[in-house]
């Protein structure tokens, strides 16, 4: 992964502070979804902690993101704990300059470029970013690469100077065209990663339900 990468310290409710740096909910906790739902720029999460298989307790809480920009929810992928962050990759969408990339070169093995990108990708962004998604023309990468001409990306700079560098290698005399200007009003977002799943908002509040 990158360095860029830099979590904080998000303040929370003192109860679920308590809960996350008990030792009882490392060894038997766990975290399950509830529900989820979504309003203009508002999501609003529910769900509930258990707090050990011995005692059967749990809570139920409500986390209402404002400002909300993306996420990735899979239930059965959901962590037990919540990594906060302001720099991330994930967060390079919203907060870097677009800029496209071109190719002015065909290289002379498409197949080693395309591995080249793919183990580069991993590398480098894990699962959390699909292969392509900022890619002209995603249905068909090798294609992609076997051209020798043209629009290869458009995205985030700083995502498209990882395959800048892997096309810099492949020969394609890769350049970059235009940008756009920063918005100021993402500035703010920050990432929350619980496992495989993660929110992107301005802000994050945790509400504990009433009825346990």
């Amino acid at each position: 992964m990158l360095k860029e990468n830099r979590r904080i310290e998000l303040k929370l409710p003192r109860e679920l502070e308590v809960i996350f740096a008990s030792l009882d909910y490392e060894k038997e906790g766990w975290l399950v979804e509830k529900n989820l739902s979504f309003s203009e720029d508002k999501l609003q999460f529910d769900f509930v902690l258990h707090l050990g298989d011995e005692e059967k307790t749990k809570q139920q809480w409500q986390m209402i993101v404002e400002g909300y920009k993306t996420s990735r929810f899979y239930p059965k992928k959901l962590g037990s704990y919540f990594q906060f962050y302001d720099h991330h990759f994930l967060l390079w969408e919203f907060q870097n300059i677009w800029t496209e990339l071109y190719v002015k070169k065909k290289t002379v093995n498409p197949e080693a470029l395309l591995a080249d990108l793919c183990v580069t990708h991993q590398k480098s962004f894990g699962n959390f970013l699909p292969l392509g998604k900022f890619f002209n023309g995603a249905n068909n990468f090798l294609e992609l690469c076997n051209s020798g001409f043209g629009m290869f990306s458009k995205g985030p700079k700083k995502i498209l100077d990882v395959y800048y560098d892997c096309l810099q290698r492949a020969g394609t005399e890769p350049y970059f065209f235009g940008q756009s200007n920063l918005d100021l009003e993402n500035s703010d977002l920050k990432l929350l990663i619980i496992g495989d799943c993660y929110f992107i908002g301005n802000n994050f509040h945790f509400i504990r339900s009433v009825a346990d």
